[in-house]
């Protein structure tokens, strides 16, 4: 990456736009420059190698997809991150800086002309790509004819396939809860507690008394994403859409099989330390925990989407899901110890390690 940035900063090559930047490592197109000006070179100044129909780069990204590969942190290998000492800077791992979340291209829906008229659609998806969560992608359309988008999509289907990716279907919402505008009452999630009272040591009030009480949401928020990871589910970067306010966006999580949906049913809220002295002491000791009233555990929920059109041997049937649903609930719920057991490993890998 540095080589390339200061083939950049040489004139040496040129984004495809024209527009000279700074150099994006993933999908992007870049062209060899053969008439390099000396008297430029470490400019900052746009080379010219554009036509009328890409005459600026907002113009030129609504026409090219183009994803950029997230560098993820290298984390201690050995301790789990939420008993690091340092806990890992989290906007690093899901962006970068140079590239916008998402990004939007006009596609031309009828790829094999069956069509007597201009069909299009706009293509929303993420800009950075990420082998730890989920690449979303979305459409939107008024000028296109039902089964000639559905031959498209399904074309990427195959394609997507073939290259060792898996596409579905998904709702916009997968979560009907009271935040959604147009959420469906009758398609309402499970709620699967996690059973943190037995992990609690005597006397010890939260669960990471011993680390700094200002990281505790995170680090309780690090263990969920532990043992969500444990059964196969990645970061599922959903973008935040009219179905929903922004302020409530949770942290969520997709199964690796397209087929489940995991929530945490809060949102991140920062608090003196005065405030949660004192919302700690306005809940009854049977009540209190690291959100005061809110109980600690998973919103689940199915996708409805999935249909036997879109299932395979990737997705699973219906019988598969029900099981991973009794065997995340009999973990979350210390079933014959194993969530104990669970913390007591990660607990003896960061007293292995230290100094």
């Amino acid at each position: 990456i540095e080589i390339l940035q200061k083939m950049l900063d040489e004139q040496l090559i040129a984004h495809a736009s024209g527009e000279a930047r700074t150099f994006v490592y993933g999908f992007y197109f870049y062209r060899i420059v053969t008439d390099r000006d000396p008297e430029k070179v470490g400019m900052q100044q746009s080379t010219v190698w554009y036509t009328t129909e890409m005459d600026d780069l907002a113009t030129f990204q609504r026409s090219w997809f183009e994803v950029a590969f997230v560098a993820e942190e290298h984390l201690h290998a050995n301790i789990p991150a939420f008993l690091l000492p340092w806990l890992p800077s989290r906007p690093a791992s899901y962006a970068t800086a140079t590239v916008p979340e998402q990004k939007t291209v006009t596609l031309d829906v009828d790829v094999n002309n069956r069509s007597d008229r201009v069909e299009w659609c706009s293509c929303y998806y993420h800009g950075n790509f990420s082998l730890n969560a989920a690449f979303e992608i979305r459409l939107h359309w008024m000028a296109v004819t039902a089964a000639v988008l559905f031959e498209m999509v399904q074309g990427w289907h195959r394609k997507a396939t073939s290259c060792g990716f898996l596409l579905v279907p998904v709702l916009e919402g997968p979560f009907a809860l009271p935040s959604y505008l147009y959420g469906d009452p009758l398609r309402a999630q499970l709620f699967i507690p996690l059973n943190i009272s037995c992990l609690l040591k005597e006397g010890s009030e939260h669960l990471f008394d011993g680390f700094d009480p200002d990281t505790h949401w995170d680090r309780m928020q690090l263990f969920q994403e532990a043992i969500v990871y444990r059964f196969g589910f990645i970061h599922d970067k959903y973008s935040p859409s009219s179905f929903n306010f922004s302020s409530e966006n949770k942290p969520q999580y997709v199964h690796v099989t397209g087929a489940v949906f995991l929530q945490l049913p809060y949102s991140k809220r920062k608090f003196t330390s005065g405030q949660q002295r004192r919302r700690r002491n306005s809940t009854s000791s049977g009540n209190q925990s690291l959100f005061g009233e809110e109980k600690i555990g998973y919103n689940w929920a199915y996708n409805s989407m999935l249909t036997k059109t879109w299932r395979s041997s990737a997705t699973g049937d219906e019988r598969f899901t029900d099981r991973l649903l009794k065997d995340f609930t009999d973990f979350c719920a210390n079933k014959d110890n194993r969530l104990l057991d669970f913390w007591i490993s990660c607990l003896e890998k960061m007293h292995a390690s230290a100094p």
